[in-house]
């Protein structure tokens, strides 16, 4: 009947529809999966690297902002210095914010052949000293407000030209949690020296310019 054969026709153009709306959508992901993956290799492997090593995440920083422990050193250009060839080459530029803070600004450097954009990674920075330790208190400045959490990193620097930055590892704060940054300052006290502590190992940056 005309009826069945026209109630056959528009489920079977439906189905084409649909077909041809997962395939739009499949094309899509396979055209933006490669920078996906980029971008995500990248940002992990600055945050400062985020992904591997299990970094320790926190609501709480070590400390407030104090323009007292503000490193003057740490500004400049930066070039992280590549330990596998995969590794991804990267600028980094630290500025000063204010008083206390620091802004950094972290960027791909492209092969020529690749035709994409730069990933780049901005990043909100303070001090905080424990005993003869450093630490970065950072957060991914691109993250929802709401979201973001600190992550920590010691670093120091060699002869003025040589920065080392290790992350700090989750693996000794599992079951803690800390609800104030003197809570957290305290258990980073007793963590220090571990061999836990610190991720294996530490992202290494030349520095480019003077100040």
């Amino acid at each position: 009947p005309l009826n069945a054969r026209t109630a056959s026709e528009a489920l079977r153009a439906s189905l084409v529809f649909f077909c041809i709306l997962a395939l739009l959508k499949v094309g899509s992901h396979l055209q933006i999966w490669p920078r996906k993956m980029n971008s995500i290799r990248f940002l992990s492997f600055l945050s400062l690297l985020l992904i591997c090593g299990c970094p320790l995440n926190s609501k709480v920083p070590l400390s407030n902002p104090d323009p007292d422990e503000f490193d003057e050193s740490l500004l400049g250009l930066w070039e992280y210095v590549q330990k596998e060839k995969d590794d991804e080459a990267m600028l980094v530029t630290v500025s000063q914010f204010n008083k206390s803070e620091y802004l950094i600004v972290a960027r791909q450097i492209k092969k020529a052949y690749d035709k994409n954009e730069p990933e780049e990674l901005l990043i909100r920075m303070f001090l905080t000293s424990i005993g003869e330790a450093r630490f970065w208190n950072f957060q991914d400045l691109e993250k929802d407000l709401r979201k973001r959490e600190y992550s920590f990193a010691q670093y120091s620097i060699e002869d003025g030209k040589t920065l080392h930055v290790t992350m700090v590892r989750n693996r000794l704060f599992k079951d803690h949690k800390a609800a104030t940054p003197e809570a957290l300052n305290a258990a980073f006290k007793k963590s220090i020296g571990h061999k836990d502590f610190l991720q294996d190992k530490s992202l290494i940056f030349r520095r480019l310019e003077e100040q």
